[in-house]
């Protein structure tokens, strides 16, 4: 069977990109990196997409909590690292939040890897995870899917994962290598590794009929943009027309770096051609135009009488929508050679440090794709329609008007992001309560305060208390209310504000459940396991029925104290439980992502330390209990685990399996102490058949 051409797609919605296309199966995991950040957007509308959730953080409430809980605790990671000057934000401690320290730059890649059993998809983008940057900026993103049937090139991804690996490496101090977000974060990468190696080709087929696609990723000494896209022009001469699409330049006064350097990778001799894409404003009472560029773009291209600069305005209030302003966030160069067109898009703007042609590189990140008129002329006309097209500006009277860059594409001045000197933040479990251990890593700033919550002055630990301690390079605080902390606030004197340290979770494990999934009933658990519908839709009427017995009314057949009568209940009770195994035997036999996701299965709220408990619990004898421990005990020995690409081995999961049966056998036997000899000869027979 051939394989299916699948180098790259675009579309409209970066959202639906999100989506899981038909047969893509369960979520493994993803990683991702932006510059600004809003985590309630990502979690409800990015990762709601990615986990395919149901409910709503709105309207659903609990059963939202619910629905976020089980799926999140089902992957192997969710991970998304952002700039130090915007990671910020309270959010679930179920998914990690990495800030990323660039010295003299920042972190400005916009990189989605979605990985689902199936599946592996890539995302380069000019937007933010912000609602401004998916919903409301004019933007570009493309698309690179990796499965079974589909030959799109392992150089590519390899080179995103490298980048991503690297990246890692600024995000904490000396020691955060081992701190276990950064271990999750590599591990995830090296399952993408794993899980592709049959998922594409080594190489783009020789020819120009396949579109090509390649990764242009700047920062940590690389070649600028610019210079990658010099030694991956395919002809012989180099492209004769460029056309760029940025909102961001750099500042006037000075020769500008990008727009000479642009020149000099373009066709020496004969007609060549520049043209910005701008955007602009009327100047009030005059014939003139504000335009949102420096002069120095004009000015830098060669002298020669056939080197043409054009100017293009863009508009940000495109189609009949004219009163709703869709700012222009897209970042591209469009390039036109004899045969070959190619366009980069992604996260640089046309600035030194966005193309990476300084020594202070951002860590960005792009597409290029290449495309052939004569071996393929109907995507060589897509690719042309990516690049936007304005109206020629033909007005003289010009005034250059650069728009301001802070906050939106380079660092704001008035941010505070967190020094270097401050590590990982871990949150642990430890017996009925938790603990936050801290990370120094150097020379933190004199007279430094961690806040207890945003917002407030009351002070979780300071400078004063570490010093007495010995200044410890690592330090643990008792946490002990209820919810984990997702960050906290640090200042120090002469500090514009207080920055952000997120804090991270050692293991999901540490994490309590939500209060409607501690200590579920057995005849909840039998509704759940015996049930294909999501655990949020099962449980939403038993949480109403808890509800109205809070509220003084009949808690209704969940509750176990509501006695009822129980003759022959053991064989009733038997038949329905036995469904229930059987169900909870489908449940682990599904491939699991991560021994964190093993554990749930084993050991969190609908698992099989909870089943094993609810018996020991709500049964009527210690017979009783005896049997239906053994019971659950036999279902979990003819669990056979099936693995994936990116999944736990089949051994992995039997040796974890094999211990809690051995718990489950221990507790049985202690039960089986008072029960009838028949009773003990049985379960004395089951445990010796395995």
């Amino acid at each position: 069977m051939a394989k299916k051409r699948k180098a790259v797609t675009t579309g409209n919605k970066l959202l639906d990109a999100w989506k899981p296309p038909e047969g893509a199966g369960h979520p493994v995991g993803c990683v991702a990196t932006t510059f600004t950040f809003s985590p309630v957007f990502f979690e409800e509308e990015c990762l709601g997409r990615f986990l395919q959730m149901q409910s709503d953080a709105i309207e659903d409430g609990p059963l939202y909590l619910i629905e976020r809980e089980e799926k999140l605790a089902d992957v192997r990671c969710v991970s998304v690292m952002v700039d130090a000057y915007h990671c910020k934000g309270n959010r679930s401690l179920r998914w990690d939040l990495l800030p990323a320290r660039v010295l003299q730059a920042i972190l400005h890649a916009k990189i989605s890897i979605l990985h689902w059993q199936h599946l592996i998809r890539v995302i380069v983008a000019s937007a933010n995870l912000t609602e401004d940057g998916y919903r409301r900026n004019q933007e570009i993103f493309g698309v690179v899917d990796y499965a079974e049937d589909h030959d799109s090139p392992l150089s590519f991804l390899d080179e995103i994962t490298g980048f991503l690996a690297d990246a890692a490496n600024v995000t904490g101090g000396r020691g955060a290598e081992n701190s276990p977000v950064h271990l999750r974060w590599l591990n995830f990468l090296d399952g993408i590794f794993d899980a592709s190696r049959n998922w594409g080709s080594v190489d783009f087929q020789p020819g120009k009929k396949e579109p090509r696609v390649f990764a242009v990723l700047t920062g940590f000494g690389r070649p600028s943009a610019l210079e990658q896209v010099q030694s991956m022009w395919p002809e012989g001469t180099p492209p004769k027309d460029a056309i760029v699409t940025s909102p961001f330049f750099d500042p006037p006064g000075v020769p500008n770096q990008p727009a000479r350097s642009l020149w000099q990778i373009l066709r020496q001799r004969g007609e060549t051609t520049v043209t910005y894409n701008l955007t602009a404003e009327e100047v009030p009472g005059e014939e003139a135009l504000y335009v949102h560029a420096p002069k120095e773009i004009w000015h830098a291209k060669p002298g020669r009488g056939t080197a043409i600069t054009y100017l293009s305005r863009i508009s940000e209030t495109p189609g009949d929508e004219e009163t709703v302003v869709r700012p222009v966030h897209f970042k591209s160069i469009w390039f036109n050679g004899n045969d070959w067109v190619g366009h980069l898009i992604g996260s640089s703007n046309f600035t030194t440090k966005g193309l990476g042609l300084g020594k202070s590189q951002n860590l960005e990140a792009n597409l290029f794709y290449l495309v052939s008129r004569s071996g393929n002329s109907k995507a060589a006309n897509q690719l042309r329609k990516g690049a936007p097209e304005g109206d020629p500006i033909t007005n003289g009277d010009l005034r250059w008007k650069p728009q301001p860059v802070e906050g939106e594409d380079e660092a704001d001045p008035d941010a505070v992001p967190l020094p270097a000197a401050f590590g990982t933040a871990i949150y642990k479990h430890k017996g009925e309560s938790g603990a936050v251990e801290f990370q120094i890593a150097g020379e933190p700033p004199k007279g430094w305060q961690i806040f207890v919550q945003q917002d407030t002055d009351e002070i979780l630990f300071d400078a004063q208390s570490w010093f007495s301690q010995g200044q410890p390079a690592v330090f643990e605080i008792e946490w002990g209310k209820p919810l984990p902390p997702s960050g906290f606030e640090v200042g120090w004197p002469g500090a514009l504000g207080r920055a952000w340290w997120p804090v991270n979770v050692d293991r999901p494990s540490s994490l309590p459940p939500p209060d409607e999934l501690k200590d579920l009933p057995l005849e909840a658990l039998i509704r759940v396991l015996t049930s294909a519908r999501p655990l949020h839709v099962i449980l939403g009427p038993y949480l109403k029925r808890q509800q109205r017995g809070k509220a003084g009314g009949d808690n209704g057949p969940y509750d176990p104290h509501k006695r009822v009568d129980t003759s022959a209940f053991l064989l009733q009770k038997t038949y329905r439980v036995s469904a229930a195994l059987a169900g909870l035997r489908n449940k682990l036999e599904r491939p699991v992502p991560s021994e964190d996701a093993l554990d749930w299965r084993l050991t969190g709220p609908v698992g099989v330390a909870a089943v094993s408990n609810a018996i020991t619990k709500e049964a009527q004898s210690a017979e009783e209990r005896a049997f239906l421990l053994t019971e659950l005990a036999l279902e979990l020995r003819r669990v056979k685990p099936k693995s994936a690409p990116g999944c736990l081995n089949e051994g992995a999961i039997k040796e974890k399996l094999n211990q809690a049966i051995e718990e489950i056998r221990n507790k049985a036997f202690e039960h089986a102490s008072k029960a009838p000899l028949s009773l003990k000869t049985y379960i004395q027979s089951a445990f010796q058949e395995g």
